[in-house]
């Protein structure tokens, strides 16, 4: 290990793949997120271990065919939601809610979704 290229390359290497914490995404690059989805919690109870501030209520609906696979639904509704709070600064969604809106085996599947955005305060 005595080669002057390689122990600069590695250690080059081991201190990039340190260097970030939130995944390289649609969301890195862009100025409208002020905090990453990744990192927003969301919960359907209050969050009383901290002190925060609501920010506003987030919302979101996503439709399917009765022939798609539905178990993605939860999921994107989830994501979308917490698009709209990582736009507001928000650290996590209380008082989450989901609600299947004209669920039949004939039309399109709807599920719906809404919460309240929150930052943590010091």
């Amino acid at each position: 290990m005595n080669n002057p290229v390689l122990v600069p390359l590695l250690l080059s290497l081991g201190l990039g793949a340190c260097a970030s914490t939130a995944p390289k995404d649609k969301y890195s690059d862009s100025s409208i997120y002020k905090t990453h989805p990744h990192f927003i919690r969301i919960t359907d109870s209050d969050l009383q271990q901290r002190p925060y501030e609501v920010l506003g209520e987030v919302s979101a609906t996503v439709q399917t065919s009765p022939s798609s696979d539905n178990q993605a639904m939860p999921g994107q509704l989830s994501e979308r939601m917490k698009e709209q709070a990582s736009m507001l600064g928000a650290d996590a969604i209380i008082f989450a809610r989901f609600d299947a809106v004209d669920a039949n085996e004939l039309t399109q599947h709807e599920l719906a979704g809404h919460g309240s955005a929150i930052r943590f305060v010091e």
